[in-house]
């Protein structure tokens, strides 16, 4: 199993790569390249064969997938195989009408429900009580934004 995930542009911030395990919380202007930076660091897991699931809160599912094909990545393949999915909060939280992606794995919870926290803390405490199933251990997640307000999903109803 990869051990570290090495990132030639942020060697600097974090030397000799980011080991597993271990989580990150970055703050960014908004004009900043996160979002860029947030492909890359999917991007290069995926060349190491590492599970990798992609958060959405500011963009299209097909808008990540357009991006990493552009970083060379086969994703139909790797969707198929389960080493990437995109968790789609954007579609849900926007209002747009528009078709969310498919719940795969992980936790599936309604985000438009007024009960979210209470059904995320209980998810929470349920999987600490019962275990994390094996399939859904060593996962890479990569959120694009979540300083999203989850609100957001009430008021554009």
């Amino acid at each position: 199993m990869l051990r570290y995930l090495t990132l030639p542009m942020l060697d600097g911030v974090v030397p000799g790569g980011f080991p597993y395990g271990s989580s990150y919380l970055i703050e960014y202007e908004p004009d900043s390249l996160w979002y860029e930076t947030s492909l890359t660091i999917a991007a290069q897991a995926l060349r190491h064969g590492m599970k990798t699931e992609y958060h959405t809160f500011m963009h299209l599912p097909n808008d990540i997938r357009e991006a990493l094909a552009r970083l060379g990545l086969n994703l139909k393949r790797l969707e198929q195989d389960g080493i990437f999915r995109i968790i789609d909060t954007y579609t849900r939280a926007a209002g747009l009408g528009l078709v969310g992606e498919p719940v795969v794995g992980g936790i599936s919870l309604e985000i438009h429900k007024p009960s979210l926290l209470e059904d995320l803390t209980a998810e929470m405490v349920r999987m600490v009580k019962e275990g994390v199933p094996e399939a859904e251990k060593g996962w890479l997640h990569v959120d694009d934004d979540a300083s999203v307000p989850i609100g957001i999903a009430k008021r554009r109803k």
